[in-house]
């Protein structure tokens, strides 16, 4: 709620920031000239956003691989159980 409380006063630029990050891989030279902002200016926006969601940067990704893992094994299960009453 925070996150979404501040993301309208800046214009969505957390967001857009930690979007930008996620999708270069943590790459803050990358991130920095798609967002042509000071390698400064990435620090404390993820800092911001860091304390705001209670999450560090770098376990975004281990978070949302473990998501996506959750996810499909759940998928594959409830197909499992669908096909597993049908005859071939």
């Amino acid at each position: 709620m925070r996150l979404i409380q501040s993301e309208q006063e800046t214009d969505g630029e957390l967001a857009k920031t930690l979007r930008c990050y996620i999708n270069h891989n943590h790459n803050q030279k990358a991130t920095t000239r798609e967002l042509h902002i000071h390698r400064s200016t990435l620090i404390y926006r993820m800092n911001k956003i860091e304390q705001q969601i209670n999450l560090k940067a770098e376990d975004f990704h281990e978070k949302a691989r473990s998501n996506s893992v959750r996810c499909i094994s759940a998928h594959y299960e409830c197909s499992r159980n669908l096909l597993g009453g049908r005859k071939h």
